[in-house]
């Protein structure tokens, strides 16, 4: 009987006579109301519990699949780049202190319907107040190489020193003032490509090859985000220069020409640091 559903029971109390008799006296009055108190509940327990399906059957595996699918979106996802940070620093060059502006940001790469966010370029600015100042755009090489080394070994307002001869490899780095920096004559942007530094993909790792990884579509997304930047800060009419060392090379001219032609963005000057020029005359 307690494998009945409480509709069973009434219908095969209705049709019994005997069964009826029992129900209207007092005893059997007690006794059906406890079935029904015991039979409610497991019946509504059972309509609520859905059992799973067997985990070798084609639906159980779908949903096992679907389930490790699930885990290894929320694996793979990471997690969002913080706000722009600002932040202002001096350093002393020849004597005098200079003081400068720090930003440190990401832009949005988007589709070529602008519709949807495919990427994030992070970019470290140096900027320092004053009419008609200059602003330079630098990129290292690789092409997967992150401007770090630009800014921290060559041309950014802080130097960091390390792997000095004689030093221990356990020391730290060491961040020093730069005599050699460019922050007292231009601004300076150093933009990180897709897929080096903080700057990443946000597709798939097949059409991030398609929207990322091929020299076309390099180019094409560097030039837009220089733009935006402009843009961004009100500083088209600023001059524009650009620096690249090694594969930098080969994308700055082709920069130049991409912003010049389709953005509307004139530069005036390009600086080429040991560039690599040709990859056709490599292969040759």
């Amino acid at each position: 009987m307690t494998c009945c559903r409480l509709a069973d029971l009434c219908y095969f109390i209705r049709m019994n006579p005997n069964l009826r008799c029992f129900v209207r006296s007092r005893a059997g009055a007690g006794l059906l109301a406890a079935l029904m108190l015991i039979l409610g509940p497991v019946h509504a327990v059972a309509q609520e519990r859905r059992p799973m399906p067997p985990s070798g059957s084609a639906e159980g595996h779908d949903a096992e699949k679907t389930a490790d699918k699930d885990k290894a979106a929320d694996k793979d996802k990471e997690a969002p780049l913080p706000a722009d940070a600002h932040t202002a620093q001096s350093m002393q060059l020849e004597g005098k202190t200079l003081h400068y502006d720090v930003t440190i940001g990401k832009l949005p790469v988007f589709d070529n319907e602008k519709k949807t966010r495919i990427g994030e370029v992070v970019f470290t600015a140096y900027t320092i107040e004053g009419a008609d100042r200059p602003v330079t755009f630098a990129l290292n090489g690789g092409p997967g190489a992150a401007s770090v080394f630009l800014n921290f070994r060559a041309i950014g307002p802080k130097h960091i020193e390390f792997g000095v001869e004689g030093d221990s490899q356990s020391d730290p780095p060491k961040l020093n003032d730069n005599p050699g920096t460019w922050l007292d004559f231009t601004d300076l942007l150093f933009l990180d490509p897709i897929g080096t530094g903080y700057s990443r993909s946000l597709v798939p790792m097949d059409e991030t090859k398609k929207q990322f990884y091929n020299p076309d579509a390099d180019i094409h997304y560097l030039s837009r985000i220089i733009y935006d930047w402009l843009v961004a800060n009100g500083r088209m009419s600023s001059r524009k220069y650009l620096v690249g060392e090694s594969y930098g090379g080969y994308r700055r001219p082709r920069i130049t020409h991409y912003l010049q032609t389709q953005l509307g963005v004139a530069l005036n000057g390009v600086v080429l640091v040991s560039p690599y020029l040709s990859p056709a005359m490599r292969e040759n």
